[in-house]
């Protein structure tokens, strides 16, 4: 073992330019296992300075690296979202008539597209503006794409793992919940929930009203059944008023 390790290191440094020794001390615990307590080995880069790790730096790194698309997912208050694919985005039959109601449509899209210095980008369009009118969009294009068979696998997946949270009614036994709108158009109302077991709809969450519930549509809930029956149930029991222990009678 300790030949095995001098023949490496000798080698090594034969056969390097360092001006440093390569330094190696060994030792055998009770145990009889060898252990590298400390070695230098400098293969030509004794000028070479050392760069400290920046974590900070580091995760805007990665955070600017991300799409558009991936950076808005990744919110916690956009959790309901999942990642439209670009494919969708950029076939213009998925899109008609959504760029009748955005006057910075084109800009917005390229920026969801990730395309750098696309031409008609104004420098005075309002960074704020461009944003806003880009989750808009892309919200929009999102109900859309979430009534496909890859969008509807996609919310699958965040309604088995219960993304969308569960029904608060006592006899739906904390059955998943699917997001709704109660309009197709933006501005009409937040996104609330509804749940497959008691066909009821909820308000969502305060960290959640803020989404738009066009950017679910009136119609996801039903498609989403339809294509995955086995998750289609009914409220076993329904609650029975009562007073002193008698029915109170359905006329009542």
């Amino acid at each position: 073992m300790t030949f095995c390790l001098k023949w490496c290191m000798d080698s090594v440094c034969k056969h390097s330019n360092s001006r440093y020794a390569a330094f190696m001390e060994l030792w055998n615990n009770k145990s009889g296992t060898f252990f590298v307590k400390k070695t230098s080995i400098c293969l030509g880069m004794e000028n070479t300075p050392t760069i400290p790790y920046d974590k900070e730096s580091s995760d805007y790194d990665h955070e600017d690296n991300k799409s558009w698309i991936s950076q808005f997912c990744s919110k916690s208050e956009n959790s309901y979202f999942v990642e439209v694919d670009t494919d969708f985005i950029t076939d213009a039959f998925n899109l008609y008539g959504i760029n009748s109601e955005f006057h910075l449509y084109r800009q917005a899209l390229n920026l969801i597209l990730d395309r750098q210095n696309f031409e008609g980008m104004d420098s005075d369009i309002d960074d704020d503006e461009l944003q806003a009118n880009a989750e808009c969009i892309y919200g929009m294009i999102h109900a859309r794409y979430i009534l496909t068979a890859q969008g509807l696998d996609a919310m699958l997946q965040k309604f088995k793992e219960c993304t969308f949270g569960t029904c608060p009614r006592v006899y739906c036994n904390n059955y998943n919940l699917l997001p709704i709108g109660l309009s197709d158009k933006p501005g009409n109302g937040c996104v609330k929930l509804f749940c497959p077991c008691c066909k009821d709809v909820y308000h969502p969450p305060l960290d959640y009203s803020h989404i738009d519930g066009a950017f679910f549509g009136t119609t996801f809930p039903h498609i989403f059944l339809l294509a995955y029956p086995e998750y289609i149930t009914n409220a076993k029991k329904l609650f029975q008023p009562k007073i002193y222990g008698y029915k109170i009678h359905e006329s009542r």
